[in-house]
């Protein structure tokens, strides 16, 4: 939401409240009493890892507001025009399995893991 905010968007006052009572719930939820075994501690790798997914989650609805905006000027004499749920979630899977694939790649994540499938084929194998 600070993302959308900060690029301009408005949002009604319910998703205020929506945002605040679930941010209330997980700052309630991390610093209660901590589970018996207890947790290990936050590091700057998760840390950083969860500020990423917030970056990402807002360039994902950027894109998808984007892709919205392109659909109706596509479309100019056709009132209502706009992408349908299974578009939308057509080409949010399609460019996260590219970015995905890309950072495999890149990491080297992507060769261990054809290995691995490679040395055990029963991962891949549908269940019946």
């Amino acid at each position: 939401m600070i993302g959308g905010i900060a690029a301009g968007r408005k949002f009604p006052a319910s998703q205020y409240v929506q945002v605040a009572v679930i941010t209330l719930g997980v700052v309630i939820f991390n610093f209660g009493k901590p589970a018996k075994g207890g947790g290990g501690e936050d590091s700057s790798y998760g840390l950083t890892l969860i500020g990423l997914s917030l970056v990402m989650d807002f360039a994902t609805s950027m894109m998808q507001d984007r892709v919205k905006v392109a659909t109706k000027r596509a479309n100019p004499g056709r009132e209502g025009a706009r992408t349908s749920m299974f578009e939308s979630m057509l080409w949010t899977n399609a460019s996260g399995t590219v970015v995905a694939l890309a950072l495999a790649a890149v990491t080297g994540h992507l060769t261990d893991g054809v290995a691995f499938c490679s040395r055990h084929p029963e991962v891949t194998a549908p269940k019946p």
